[in-house]
C-alpha cells in the first residue's frame, strides 16, 4: 500500500511540473506574439505615415523613377543652399 502511495505521488509531482512547464511556454509563446504584432504594428504606422507624406507632396513615376514636383521659386535652405521646399497638394 505504501508503494502504491509513493508512485501516486510522484505522478501527481509529475504531472504537476508537465503542466507548469506547459503554462510557461503558453505564455512565452503569447509574449513573442504580441511582440511580433507590437513591431507590425510600428511598420504599418511608419508605412501609413510615409504613404501621407507621397500624397502630400504629389510623388509619381517619371518613365519607372520616383519623382516629386518641387517649388522652385522657393527661397534655399541649408548651408549651401542644397534644400528647398517642396509644393504641397492643397
Amino acid at each position: 500500500m505504501g508503494r502504491h502511495a509513493k508512485m501516486s505521488f510522484v505522478y501527481i509531482v509529475g504531472l504537476y511540473v508537465l503542466l507548469t512547464l506547459g503554462g510557461f511556454t503558453v505564455l512565452w509563446l503569447q509574449w513573442q506574439s504580441y511582440n511580433d504584432a507590437r513591431a507590425r504594428a510600428e511598420a504599418a504606422q511608419v508605412n501609413a505615415d510615409l504613404a501621407e507624406a507621397y500624397a502630400r507632396v504629389g510623388m509619381t513615376s517619371c518613365g519607372g523613377h520616383p519623382c516629386i514636383k518641387i517649388d522652385s521659386k522657393s527661397q534655399k535652405w541649408g548651408g549651401h543652399g542644397e534644400y528647398i521646399l517642396v509644393d504641397e497638394k492643397k
